[in-house]
């Protein structure tokens, strides 16, 4: 618990600093709108008013320590095989499914969520992904779930409550693939396995290799302290089963059907 503990202590700090900088914040933001107001720029009136406050304390970009650098990573590893076309189950839209599309790989992606817009080069599928029932066996070349699987079945995103909704998944997964396709999968990974209600699973890696046990491992990394730490093969295999851990870093696995 002690991350996570962490974590909450964390976000309260910043909540009550943020309380603390309101009224700096209010004085700032008017200094601005009287200074800008007095110039009458005829060009550029002020037509409106959003306040926007706090955004001066926030740094150069906002990365998040574990989709920046997975997206990237894993729409690499796909990149490299080539697929005529990929299916995706829950993926961000926004970062890996955004980089397979600017390299022109074709997608198609499978959500219980809605999708409301078209995207060139992207086809959509609403569907339960812990059963693929649309699928037939040994039938997809290229497969991904990032940061996905952990949320199956905790009511998060109106699914059901469900114990083995993640199980489940993961062996649909596997039935649909075809030999000598690829598995592109991550989880946050911890020297345990648990549920954190209703945010998300942590896993064992090699609870992960069990529920994979059709497919060989080709590569895992997992992403600790904004570095990509990668194994290959054999060494991969070994690493997992040391399993020398922290409590919550992003694992990230490449699989091929046997």
């Amino acid at each position: 618990m002690g991350i996570y503990v962490k974590k909450a202590v964390w976000l309260l700090i910043c909540k009550i600093k943020g309380i603390i900088y309101i009224p700096i914040d209010i004085v700032r933001f008017l200094y601005g709108l009287i200074r800008l107001g007095s110039k009458k720029d005829k060009l550029f009136p002020i037509v409106g008013i959003i306040p926007i406050i706090g955004n001066n304390r926030m740094e150069a970009g906002n990365i998040d320590r574990h989709y920046y650098l997975q997206d990237i990573y894993m729409a690499q590893k796909v990149m490299k095989n080539q697929p005529s076309v990929h299916y995706d189950i829950g993926s961000r839209v926004d970062g890996f499914i955004s980089h397979l599309l600017c390299n022109r790989v074709p997608v198609t992606m499978i959500d219980i969520r809605p999708l409301p817009i078209s995207i060139d080069g992207l086809s959509f599928i609403e569907g339960d992904a812990t059963d693929l029932s649309q699928f037939e066996d040994s039938s997809i070349e290229s497969l991904s779930t990032l940061h996905a699987v952990e949320h199956f079945g905790l009511s998060r995103y109106g699914d059901k409550a469900d114990a083995f909704a993640s199980y489940k998944a993961m062996k649909a997964v596997q039935r649909v693939i075809k030999r000598g396709g690829f598995l592109y999968f991550s989880v946050p990974i911890s020297y345990r396995n648990g549920i954190i209600y209703n945010s998300h699973r942590v896993f064992k890696p090699t609870y992960i290799l069990d529920q994979f046990s059709e497919m060989k491992l080709i590569s895992f990394a997992y992403i600790h302290d904004y570095k990509v730490n990668e194994f290959l093969g054999d060494q991969a295999v070994e690493v997992i089963k040391q399993n020398h851990f922290n409590e919550y870093d992003c694992g990230m696995f490449v699989f091929e059907k046997k």
